[in-house]
């Protein structure tokens, strides 16, 4: 299964427990952006909510994850991108793109 989003938006990828196996985040503004991921059955908010991993994406490039074992997530995955590592401030739509691969 696919998730991709490409907004700044906080969002819920699935609320039951599962394993993400590949993520693949681009930055294509100018600024860098931060995606956070969530131990989260429902839409986390941004900022507030404790992230369970951070990956920092470089103003103009991005990052690709491939994870043999998978990360667990217990109770949901959810998903926020950020400007800032504390995610207090989102992104603007499209600009960055996420393709998350997970069961």
């Amino acid at each position: 299964k696919v998730a991709v989003s490409t907004s700044g938006d906080a969002a819920n990828v699935k609320n039951a427990a599962g394993v993400v196996y590949s993520i693949t985040a681009v930055s294509v503004a100018a600024t860098d952006a931060y995606l956070h991921l969530y131990n989260s059955a429902s839409a986390p908010t941004v900022g507030t909510t404790t992230p369970h991993i951070t990956i920092p994406l470089l103003a103009d490039g991005g990052a690709t994850v491939n994870l043999t074992h998978g990360w667990k997530f217990d109770t949901g995955i959810g998903v926020g991108i950020a400007t800032t590592v504390g995610g207090s401030t989102g992104v603007a739509a499209d600009s960055v793109v996420l393709t998350l691969g997970y069961v």
